[in-house]
């Protein structure tokens, strides 16, 4: 690989993107596209930029719904190798907020792949909802007192049976 980048197109097939809904545990993967620019360093790593997009269908978390959405997430990886990775480990005090650490390049290939499928993961909304809906717990009512929460305890005593008369 030289210095000069590769640009590098991903799609996923049909049949791919039916295997990433599956591993993914959402509705449907709709479409998946990324495009990575690779680039070569002097010290034998590389650099993998570029945007992972895909149409997702998740299902609500309130109403099971299909929830259709678009993900954009931008990839920005550095791959080194294990010995330029292991000093620079040595030598380097990571920050929680700053940059991810460089991926230690293990053999000669990058899984594009891989990379866009854990993205596109990154991307998910974890709690979808369908417009309008709203979460509501078994067994409560609007009419409840607002000021006094109710104890887990209190109600696993009310569905037992067993709660104090001023509960049931």
């Amino acid at each position: 690989m030289t210095e000069t980048p590769s640009i590098v197109p991903v799609t996923a097939t049909e049949a791919e993107c039916r295997a990433l809904a599956t591993f993914l545990g959402i509705a449907a993967v709709e479409s998946c596209k990324a495009t990575y620019e690779v680039r070569s360093r002097r010290d034998g790593g590389v650099i993998v930029n570029g945007t992972v997009g895909a149409a997702v269908v998740q299902s609500c978390v309130a109403t099971l719904a299909p929830v259709p959405q678009t993900v954009v997430e931008r990839v920005h990886i550095t791959y080194l190798p294990p010995t330029v990775a292991a000093k620079l480990a040595e030598e380097i005090d990571f920050e929680v907020t700053g940059d991810d650490p460089p991926d230690v390049l293990d053999g000669t290939t990058i899984d594009l792949g891989a990379i866009t499928t854990e993205h596109l993961a990154l991307g998910l909304d974890p709690y979808p909802r369908a417009p309008g809906a709203e979460f509501t717990v078994a067994g409560e009512t609007e009419e409840a007192d607002a000021d006094t929460p109710r104890s887990p305890f209190a109600e696993l005593a009310r569905l037992k049976g067993n709660a104090p008369d001023g509960e049931r």
